[in-house]
């Protein structure tokens, strides 16, 4: 299936995560409400990029920051022109483990009809 896809670079935007959560947690020192000026200034000369393994989605099982990653000169060369998808790639089965028939979910992302009891 194909998706149409997009350039890495949208009007020449910075890509950044916020330095504070939605829970107001710092994301370099961990501390809530952090107003350090070393975390401030690390935050600031910080540069990101889309997370090559989940192409900016966060899926479940990436490590990435809301879908950026930190990136030095290397990994920002080699993300230049990069062409992403516009939509995630659609699972062929997708599972959330528990006893329950209820609990799994089809490939297409509805809830599997549960057994009668």
């Amino acid at each position: 299936m194909a998706h149409e896809r997009m350039p890495t670079s949208v009007n020449g935007m910075e890509l950044k995560p916020l330095r504070l959560n939605f829970a107001q947690v710092c994301l370099w020192c961990g501390h809530r409400w952090c107003a350090a000026p070393e975390c401030v200034a690390a935050h600031a000369a910080s540069t990101w990029v889309v997370c090559p393994a989940c192409d900016g989605f966060g899926m479940i099982d990436c490590l990435c920051c809301g879908g950026l990653v930190e990136a030095g000169p290397e990994l920002v060369a080699a993300q230049r022109g990069r062409v992403l998808p516009v939509t995630a790639a659609r699972a062929e089965v997708v599972t959330v483990t528990g006893s329950d028939d209820a609990n799994h979910v089809a490939g297409d992302g509805t809830q599997a009809a549960s057994r009668s009891r």
